[in-house]
């Protein structure tokens, strides 16, 4: 996929970074890791984030209206979308490329798959961050904390235990 398609494809969907600042300063920093990641041309962790991306912009689209899946489910909503934008650029290069979809609940989430014993799903909505794992035999382990648009430590944790 070419820059210019993926940029293309982000502001039909995402709208850009929301940002509660309204100084030049502010919008400068909340369209930062958008750009540090479009301008990586490297085959690696430019098609790592191209790949991610174009997944959060197609669960947006798929999801973009109530009812999308028949059932009452709720639209995935541009702040929702913006806050995965977000989030998923805080993810190490070290973790795989997490498969991305929109939940009913109107959350996108970021799934990590070892195996059917080794699961972590971590979700948001652009209000909360939620995760939970399946790490073997252990308890499964959840938490939440509000979206603050950085990637938990806790979240990120589970996901290396589920994936290590």
């Amino acid at each position: 996929m070419t820059q210019a398609c993926l940029a293309h494809s982000y502001r039909r969907y995402s709208d850009a970074y929301a940002s509660g600042g309204v100084s030049q300063d502010a919008e400068e920093l909340s369209m930062k890791p958008k750009r540090e990641a479009l301008a990586d041309n490297s085959v690696t962790i430019g098609h790592r984030y191209a790949h991610l991306f174009q997944q959060i912009v197609n669960a947006r689209a798929a999801a973009e209206l109530d009812n999308w899946d028949g059932n009452g489910a709720s639209a995935v909503t541009s702040l929702t979308a913006n806050a995965a934008f977000t989030l998923s650029t805080a993810f190490p290069q070290s973790l795989p490329v997490p498969l991305v979809q929109a939940e009913p609940t109107g959350e996108i989430t970021f799934e990590w798959y070892k195996d059917r014993r080794h699961v972590a799903v971590i979700a948001v909505d652009g209000q909360f961050v939620r995760w939970s794992a399946i790490a073997g035999t252990d308890a499964p382990r959840s938490g939440a904390e509000p979206y603050l648009r950085v990637l938990p430590g806790a979240a990120l944790d589970v996901v290396r235990e589920v994936l290590g």
